[in-house]
């Protein structure tokens, strides 16, 4: 097999047939061997994108993070694009709330409730799977 390269592409020859592969495309195919993957980074490729271009759309300044386990999206909408509002986080799990307080409290804009939300105001039992 032998290789030639134009601008931004190479050619691949192989028993006398030429291929042609851009070398994004070669970059990328190396990248899915080993797990990852290269994604444009707008509001039409990128779930993270589109929720930062939805909150500076509309001017969001407060997320209520329902169910936030250890803060793992209050984390990431931080550190991914900066978000500087207030953050409320709540989880009824008491080994998850543990982690999500210590996270939370780090921040001084965000807070974290040991409890579930739900339509009527009761205590109720939490089913948590046997593989937990």
């Amino acid at each position: 097999m032998a290789t030639s390269r134009g601008k931004g592409s190479a050619y691949l020859l192989n028993r006398g047939k030429r291929f042609s592969m851009s070398i994004k495309g070669e970059i990328r195919r190396v990248l899915w061997k080993l797990g990852y993957d290269i994604s444009r980074f707008d509001p039409t490729s990128h779930y993270l994108a589109r929720r930062k271009k939805l909150i500076e759309l509309y001017e969001i300044d407060l997320i209520l993070d329902v169910g936030a386990n250890t803060g793992q999206y209050a984390q990431q909408i931080r550190k991914a694009f900066g978000f500087s509002g207030r953050i409320v986080s709540f989880e009824p799990l008491s080994n998850e709330f543990d982690k999500l307080r210590f996270n939370a409290d780090k921040d001084s804009k965000w807070d974290a409730i040991n409890c579930a939300l739900g339509s009527t105001n009761e205590r109720s039992s939490i089913n948590i799977a046997g593989n937990y």
